[in-house]
């Protein structure tokens, strides 16, 4: 078969065979849904060959809220589906008293099942007193490992993210608050000061609205303050892990790692904003 013929084949092919997630995900003041689940794939139509996330974000008052679709797309359909999502925004007006900033993104890929589908409830399954490497995945801070080295307090330390240092271990701890499953995740190597110590954010917000993170001897508050989820996304080449906090103080913000500290460092914060670099991955030996 001629080359050329022989690509185009493949081509066609794998438009017609590309795999997406299809379900939607919002979660606003009047309550949380999410239809997604690992089986919620559809397999595109011919002529859709990107798998895409269209993201509504928007303030309710203080409550950043969202709505996010993951479909099938045509890359040519990119600017109609930004203008459909736009043309929403009255409707979103007439309807809520006090929204603000209302925005809507598209995130599009090439791969199966690459629309970053967040799976509820966590995929995440911990080895108990095991120490994990957590590794951001995209960002300016990417390939850079989360540590605890940075002194605050005799009852603190920082928590920043340091591309030459892949010491730093920490221990995933599945328990119960509030008669809620949540994850603490404990500093288990590193500076003596340092260990022991669980990972929860500080009440102070930066410039940009985000709050640093830190951590601090335990029991901090009355506990809900070192209660996360871990969300379990899809990522090129396998699976990466959100940082959400669930409880207390930042509730329903993510870990994040943006903001340079010094060379070959940068500062981890929680943030609201679904836009920013948010994806780890976890494990040992990286």
């Amino acid at each position: 078969m001629n080359i050329a013929i022989a690509i185009i084949v493949a081509m066609v092919a794998r438009a017609q065979s590309l795999n997406c997630y299809k379900c939607q995900d919002a979660n606003l003041k009047s309550g949380v849904e999410n239809t997604c689940t690992k089986y919620s794939v559809q397999q595109c139509a011919a002529g859709k060959d990107v798998c895409a996330s269209r993201a509504t974000t928007f303030y309710e008052g203080s409550k950043f809220s969202y709505m996010k679709s993951y479909q099938c797309m045509t890359t040519a359909d990119e600017s109609s589906e930004l203008d459909e999502c736009m043309g929403f925004k009255s409707e979103f007006e007439d309807a809520l008293d006090d929204l603000k900033a209302y925005a809507c993104a598209i995130e599009k890929c090439n791969d199966d099942l690459c629309n970053g589908l967040i799976v509820p409830g966590s995929g995440f399954t911990p080895v108990p007193n095991h120490g994990y490497e957590i590794k951001i995945l995209n960002g300016p801070a990417s390939g850079y490992f989360l540590t605890a080295n940075d002194e605050r307090n005799g009852h603190s330390r920082w928590v920043h993210t340091e591309l030459n240092d892949q010491s730093a271990r920490w221990e995933i701890i599945l328990t119960q608050h509030n008669g809620q499953d949540c994850f603490n995740i404990k500093s288990k190597s590193g500076a003596t000061a340092g260990i022991g110590k669980m990972l929860v954010v500080h009440s102070d917000k930066q410039s940009n609205g985000d709050a640093r993170a830190l951590v601090h001897r335990t029991p901090h508050g009355n506990g809900d303050d070192e209660c996360w989820i871990i969300e379990t996304v899809t990522v090129v080449g396998g699976v990466g892990y959100r940082f959400k906090k669930s409880q207390g103080r930042s509730r329903d913000t993510y870990l994040v790692s943006r903001i340079q500290r010094e060379s070959g460092s940068y500062w981890v914060d929680v943030t609201s904003d679904m836009s920013a670099p948010i994806c780890y991955k976890m494990g040992s030996n990286f």
